[in-house]
């Protein structure tokens, strides 16, 4: 079972009794993206943090869309309630790295595995199955 997924799951019910719709339907809206994808006919979706994260980055993605399209609108309302959605979502993502992080990775997978050329395209697999 996804701890994400579950994290949604608990998150639904808490807003159920605090009454909060806005968050309300955007975890609904997330859970039956789930469903759908679990459900679907020769579908190999299994329930991981991974796939879970995914259809919540593919929602986010859609507000995003749709909320540029209310911008051209100039529908205040639904920016606001679209950008509160997309808020939301966004606290059940994993924290992404900053670019210092990631050139500090690289630049101690590099001295580990002793490249003293050019990082090539071979080490370039090394270094991805490392950072991840």
């Amino acid at each position: 079972m996804s701890k994400v997924y579950d994290e949604v799951r608990e998150k639904l019910k808490f807003n159920m009794i605090t009454r909060e719709e806005n968050k309300l339907s955007t975890l609904r809206m997330v859970i039956s993206k789930i469903s759908e994808q679990r459900n679907a006919k020769n579908s190999k979706f299994k329930l991981t943090d991974k796939s879970v994260v995914k259809v919540i980055k593919k929602e986010i993605k859609e507000l995003k869309e749709e909320r540029s399209a209310e911008m051209l609108r100039n529908n205040e309302i639904n920016i606001k309630t679209l950008t509160e959605k997309i808020n939301y979502l966004q606290t059940f993502l994993p924290e992404e790295l900053s670019e210092e992080v990631i050139k500090k990775d690289i630049l101690m997978l590099i001295k580990d595995l002793s490249l003293s050329r050019p990082i090539q395209g071979k080490h370039m697999g090394q270094l991805m199955k490392s950072a991840k």
